[in-house]
Formats: C-alpha cells, sequence, structure tokens
C-alpha cells in the first residue's frame, strides 16, 4: 500500500519531500494510516486535534491518543480545545458546525507556522457516500465529482484506498486506533448511506467503489468539458452595461442543454434552474415581468432580461442636498453656477440647463422617483406624470429607478440628463440666472 500512496500523491501532484504537511488526526483508522504512510514516505508533517467535548470520556480519550500517536512518531501536535453544543445546535447539523471550525483552525495554523498542505483521510468509501449524498440532495453536475484530491491547500492522499485497503493496513502494520461509536448512529445521513445503502448495492457490484471511482473521474472530465462550454457561452449571452447585466431576448430561444446552461449563467444572481426553465419556457414573456432572488432582481425588457443588484429601503429612498454649490450623490454630483447676466445661447444639453433663479422656491435637493411624481416638461402645456414621461422617452423600467431628480422645494425641476420642467425656464423679465451641471460617475 505505500507504493500506492506515493505512486498516487505523485501523479496528482500532491506533496514532496521538501513540503510541509499539517494532517488532520481524529483517531480513528482513517487518520491513523494517513499518518503512518506520511511517516514511511518521508514527507515532513505535523498532527492537529480538535477536542469538541461531545463525547464526553471518550472525547479526552481521543486526545490522549492523539499526543501519544504524535510523541510515536516525534512530530509537532497541535491541539485545540473547543465546546460544540450550543453552537452545533443553534444552526445546521453539529456535524457541520464541527466540520466548518476544524477547518477554520486548520486554515489558520496553516498559516501561523507555513505548512504547505492541509491532509485529511478521505478514501474511495467517502467518496462513494458523498456522491450518493449529492445526487439525493440534487447539486447538480458539480455534485458528482466528489472529493478533490486536491483543492486550494487541502490533499486528500488516501483517495486512492478503500476502508477495506486501509483496515487491512493498519492489522498488517499492528496500529493502534480509537473507535468513534458516532459512526454508527444512522440518525447521521452520511451513516445511513454507509450502513444500508451501499450494502445493498455491493449487492449489484461487489466491486462498487472501484466502479464508482472510475466513474467519478469521467465525470470530473466531463465537467471540465461543459465548464469550457459554459465560459464560452457565458461570454457570449451575458453583457454588462455599468453596474448592470443582460441578456438578450433572443438568447432565449429554446434549444437542447439551454435551461441548465442558462441556470449557472444566472447562478451568481441567486437565480437557479427554476427561473431559467420559466424564462425559456414562456413562449410570450410579458414586458415589465420581474423575479426576484435574494440580492438581484430580473425584470424582462422589450429585447433583453436586465439583471441589477436590489435596491435597498434606504438607498430607494436616499435624499442629496447641497453643500455649498454642490450635491454629491451615488450616480453623480450636481454643480450650481450663479451667472452675473444670461448667456446668448440658452440651449440646454443633457448635462446643464439654465434656470431662472426667482422660479426656484423652497430647498434645493436631489432623489430618486416616487409613484405620483408629476411635472410640466418644457415645451409642454400641461403636467404629465413621470413614469407616463419615462415611457414616451422609453426609459427601462430598472433604470428609471436610478435617474437623478432635482427637486426646488417639493417641485420637480430637472429630469436630469432627460429634460427641465418649463416653469423654470428663462424669460425676458429673469432677473437672476442658474447653471447647474451635472457630473455622472464614470
Amino acid at each position: 500500500m505505500l507504493n500506492a500512496f506515493k505512486k498516487f500523491i505523485k501523479s496528482q501532484n500532491l506533496l514532496d519531500d521538501k513540503r510541509h504537511c499539517l494532517i488532520a488526526v481524529s483517531g480513528g483508522v482513517d487518520s491513523v494510516v494517513l499518518t503512518d504512510l506520511m511517516h514511511r514516505a518521508g514527507i515532513p508533517f505535523a498532527m492537529a486535534h480538535m477536542n469538541f467535548k461531545l463525547r464526553g470520556r471518550d472525547s479526552e480519550e481521543d486526545m490522549r491518543f492523539v499526543k501519544a500517536l504524535a510523541k510515536k512518531y516525534k512530530v509537532p501536535c497541535h491541539i485545540k480545545e473547543h465546546a460544540l453544543k450550543q453552537k452545533g445546535n443553534k444552526g445546521g447539523s453539529v456535524q457541520m458546525a464541527a466540520r466548518d471550525a476544524r477547518y477554520e483552525w486548520f486554515r489558520e495554523l496553516a498559516g501561523k507556522h507555513h505548512y504547505d498542505r492541509i491532509a485529511t483521510a478521505h478514501h474511495q468509501d467517502d467518496q462513494l457516500e458523498t456522491v450518493l449524498l449529492n445526487l439525493t440532495k440534487g447539486t447538480g453536475l458539480a455534485g458528482l465529482h466528489g472529493i478533490l484530491p486536491h483543492h486550494d491547500h487541502l490533499i486528500r492522499p488516501l483517495l486512492f484506498a478503500s476502508r477495506k485497503d486501509i483496515e487491512k493496513y493498519a492489522r498488517q502494520r499492528k496500529l493502534k486506533f480509537r473507535e468513534d461509536a458516532s459512526n454508527l448512529d444512522k440518525k447521521y445521513q452520511r451513516n445511513l448511506i454507509r450502513h444500508d445503502v451501499i450494502p445493498a448495492l455491493r449487492k449489484i457490484n461487489p466491486s462498487v467503489e472501484q466502479t464508482m471511482a472510475s466513474n467519478i473521474e469521467r465525470f470530473r472530465q466531463a465537467e471540465a468539458i461543459v465548464k469550457d462550454t459554459l465560459r464560452v457561452f457565458r461570454e457570449e449571452v451575458l453583457k454588462q452595461d455599468r453596474e448592470d447585466h443582460f441578456i438578450e431576448r433572443w438568447c432565449l430561444t429554446p434549444r437542447p442543454g439551454l435551461a441548465l446552461m442558462m441556470a449557472e449563467v444566472l447562478k451568481p444572481f441567486g437565480f437557479g434552474e427554476d427561473e431559467a426553465t420559466y424564462l425559456i419556457g414562456k413562449e410570450k414573456l410579458r414586458t415589465g415581468h420581474t423575479l426576484t432572488s435574494a440580492s438581484h432582481q430580473l425584470v424582462v425588457g422589450h429585447d433583453r432580461i436586465v439583471i441589477r443588484k436590489k435596491e435597498t429601503d434606504k438607498k430607494a429612498t436616499s435624499d442629496w442636498s447641497f453643500e455649498g454649490k454642490t450635491c454629491e450623490t451615488p450616480v453623480g454630483r450636481l454643480l450650481m453656477n450663479r451667472l452675473k447676466k444670461p448667456p446668448a445661447n440658452l440651449k440646454t444639453q443633457r448635462h446643464f440647463i439654465y434656470v431662472d433663479e426667482d422660479q426656484l422656491n423652497g430647498h434645493l435637493h436631489i432623489r430618486y422617483w416616487k409613484k405620483g411624481d408629476a411635472f410640466k416638461p418644457l415645451g409642454m402645456k400641461g403636467k404629465k406624470k413621470l413614469s407616463d414621461f419615462f415611457t414616451e422617452q422609453k426609459v427601462h423600467r430598472l433604470d428609471r429607478d436610478r435617474i437623478p431628480l432635482l427637486f426646488a422645494g417639493n417641485k420637480l425641476i430637472w429630469v436630469i440628463g432627460y429634460r427641465m420642467a418649463d416653469h423654470v425656464k428663462v424669460t425676458g423679465k429673469t432677473t437672476g440666472v442658474i447653471r447647474f451641471t451635472w457630473k455622472p460617475n464614470p
């Protein structure tokens, strides 16, 4: 088994005799065998054990055993006692909370003591259990590759071996180890799969572990191909305009595999396969229809699907005032200048306007639009709802929430970047002129 161990380490480029490794040691047969193999292979290592005090006296015995094991191999041993019962019960299972605490501590140790790798004793049986769990929970293609031999600083040098191989090695080497009675408790999903599901599968295929190991390798290769295809697809369909992302509606034309690929494109925004299937399956998507995730909003436009970060209530209702001659907002700043006399050319542009100072009654401030906002656009005879004005200007529904509006008191002066109000225009009776200049953020 030592030769197979060395061969696996070399083939996966996991370790060499110059890399210092930290081994996670529980005291069970798997981690004891890993420790012995590392010692015999001549790889420098230290040991780490976290005592969660979940099993009373047994937990204390585990800790003492690991300390003695470190003395046997004459290597450093890091021990941490960490009561977990209350923390584990608050969110998720005790096992998952313990796992998270362990790995966080291992990473801290690796950084502090300059360990190049963190090794755990996962093997082929753990691999099979993980894949079966992932299939049951529906984790998608990524869940089929199971436990990776090498991920960041984590390595699993025993993935080539089965539980039977490991136990046989322990007997041959007369290695002592600790038994964890909780591994027999079927209230844990992994134990249920280990003791009931896998034995049933062995009746169908006595070599199920080896067969699945071969399949998992194929899954990894297939995943690499799919990832490359998805990368190309994502670059083709997902475009960005400043903070917003969008997908042209023609990209939703149904074709084989589109739902899966679109789900992967939408995943970073908190959407999944259900939303992707909905968008593709609707022959006539209603313009303005909205889907919402925890972090983003997806809105169907005339020719594109727009994806934008959700506005917080605080941002949506924010109000910005002038400090001196400048008003700063998250999307740009507005400058105000009093002119000694009206300019020869009063024609307004997209980012600046001239107004009659005497018509600015009330506190000058900027905010975003609210339902019911209305004004009389320059050159028009009557008032118009801002929502109707946006529709006429073909302003996308999502863009409307980010267009700054200049007010004097409760009167709308300027839909910045679009149109000023008629009642503040400069006339022959105007005695004071103010120029407002908008400087949008890049």
